[in-house]
Order: structure tokens, then sequence, then C-alpha cells
């Protein structure tokens, strides 16, 4: 019994230690967008500004617009891949923050119900829950083909409840999980949390998650 609880207690600390990298090495990618990247883009918009200025180029206005669109989204990513700055604002702040974006996208539907946070829950299970959640949505931008989302947040005493909804195509029967869900469960070990799928073929996915506080 003490050799099983050792081995499940070394299992957990290296999850924890794997997320730990994962976090330390999201914050050095963050902070080259943010200080090269966004810097470089902003240099360029200048000059832009500066060869209008002598004359009217053409195309000139449509290049400065996509410079702009270019910096506003390095910014919004750069945000939502610092650690330090998820945990400064709330679970619900940072998942309506990405959700905007989505809503941004030609013939989407986003919809939301999403609970102000827990008294309880503490800085990591924030971060980690909202990485989970950011999985779930790039796996629904890349494979779901789906034109609805909706994102659904509750708490009761001692549970966090997740579930996220689309339209999409469903999952192929026989389906083998990818890195993403591979990651995904990864972190639900850690906060020692379950996951189930609902999967209607051609009709959507479910996906619900359950995470003691």
């Amino acid at each position: 019994m003490e050799i099983s609880k050792l081995k499940t207690d070394f299992e957990q600390a290296l999850l924890s230690s794997q997320i730990e990298i994962q976090e330390n090495t999201l914050r050095d990618i963050s902070q080259e967008l943010h200080d090269n990247i966004s810097q470089q883009l902003g240099l360029v918009k200048l000059q832009l500004n500066q060869i209008q200025m002598q004359g009217e180029v053409a195309g000139i206005t449509e290049t400065k617009a996509v410079v702009s669109r270019t910096l506003e989204d390095l910014r919004d990513l750069s945000h939502s891949l610092h650690p330090d700055r998820i945990a400064a604002f709330s679970l619900r702040e940072n998942l309506l923050f990405d959700l905007e974006r989505i809503k941004k996208l030609e013939n989407m539907t986003v919809e939301d119900d999403l609970e102000q946070d827990a008294e309880n829950l503490g800085k990591d299970k924030k971060v980690i829950l909202y990485r989970i959640v950011q999985e779930l949505i790039s796996n629904f931008l890349k494979h779901a083909q789906a034109t609805y989302l909706n994102l659904k947040v509750s708490y009761s005493p001692t549970t966090i409840y997740l579930q996220m909804e689309d339209n999409g195509i469903g999952m192929e029967a026989g389906h083998r999980s990818g890195i993403g869900l591979i990651s995904i469960k990864n972190r639900l070990e850690v906060l020692k949390g379950t996951m189930n799928m609902e999967n209607k073929p051609d009709k959507g996915l479910k996906i619900m998650i359950e995470v003691p506080l």
C-alpha cells in the first residue's frame, strides 16, 4: 500500500512538473511575442504612416489595416498565453476574453453561461482550468466544422462543472486521442477531475468536466 501511494504521489508530482514547464514555456513565448514581433510590427506601421504623409501610395491604407489587425491579434494571443495575466483575472473574465475572439469569426454563434468564480477557486486551479478550455476551443476550431458553440461553467459547494457543446461533425468512430486530448487528461489528473463526452456524428459533441474544489 505504501509503494502504491508513493507511485501515485510521484505520478501526480510528475504531471504537476510537466504543467509547470509548459506554463514557463508559454510565458517565454508570450514575452517574445510582446517584446519582439509586436514591436517590429509597430515600427512597420509607423513607417507606413510616414510614407503616407509624403504622398498617397496605392494600397497603403489597406496595408496599414492589415498590420493593425495583426498587432491586435498578437496582443490578444500574447495575453492569452501569459500565466501571470491569466492569474490576474477571474476564470470567467479570461473565458469571456477568448469567446469574444471566436464571436468575431464569420458565421459563428457563441453562447455562454459562466458563473462568477467560486471564492475557493485557487490560482493554480484557475490557470489549469483555463488551459483546458483553451485546448477544447483549439480542437473545436480545428476539427469541429461547427457554426455554434455553447460554454457553461457553474459551481456547487464542492465541485466545478464545465460543459462545452457544438453542432459540428462530432468524432469519427475509433477516434484516437491526439496530443490535445492527452494534455487535457493529464491536467485533469492533476486536478483529480473527470471528463465525459457525448458524441453525435454529424450532430455535434458535448463535453462535460467535473473538478473538485
